[in-house]
């Protein structure tokens, strides 16, 4: 029986291991940080800096281990996170059902 631990399970032992030494770094960019939710290696983040600091919050990100790279995607009132399209209206969040253009 082969008793090597399945990849899911070592992706999710890195993220984990990854985000504790991301928000320990003391980095002052991650104050900016509002909401932080990761499925797997989806992360839907809000943030409240500057664009310029979410830039450098992310090349801050992409220098921690050089074999990833994240990317980002940014919404003005929508996202689509996963199957979800959250948006925000007057400082409340709605959440609707997200269907790829492609889903038949």
């Amino acid at each position: 029986m082969d008793m090597t631990p399945c990849p899911s399970m070592i992706s999710k032992i890195f993220m984990y291991s990854f985000e504790h030494e991301v928000f320990s770094s003391g980095n002052e960019l991650s104050e900016h940080i509002r909401y932080w939710h990761r499925y797997v290696d989806d992360i839907l983040c809000m943030w409240s800096g500057s664009l310029l600091q979410l830039h450098e919050f992310l090349s801050f990100l992409n220098s921690q281990y050089p074999i990833i790279n994240f990317t980002m995607e940014m919404g003005e009132s929508n996202i689509n996170f996963l199957d979800l399209t959250t948006s925000i209206c007057d400082g409340h969040h709605s959440f609707n059902i997200y269907r790829k253009p492609t889903y038949t």
